[in-house]
């Protein structure tokens, strides 16, 4: 049970979520709002391309 949780976990640390990403880059996101929308394209697309895999 305790190695299968912890499997899950480390799985679900490589994928930082958007609102991660965004957070941690916020102050230069704030600036460059291109950026933010080039990144929010990304993330949309791997989104679409995990449902694909279920």
């Amino acid at each position: 049970m305790g190695k299968k949780e912890e499997v899950t976990f480390m799985k679900r640390r490589k994928k930082p979520s958007l609102a991660n990403l965004i957070h941690e880059n916020r102050l230069q996101l704030l600036n460059n709002p291109k950026e933010l929308e080039r990144i929010e394209k990304r993330w949309e697309e791997k989104r679409a391309l995990n449902h694909l895999d279920i």
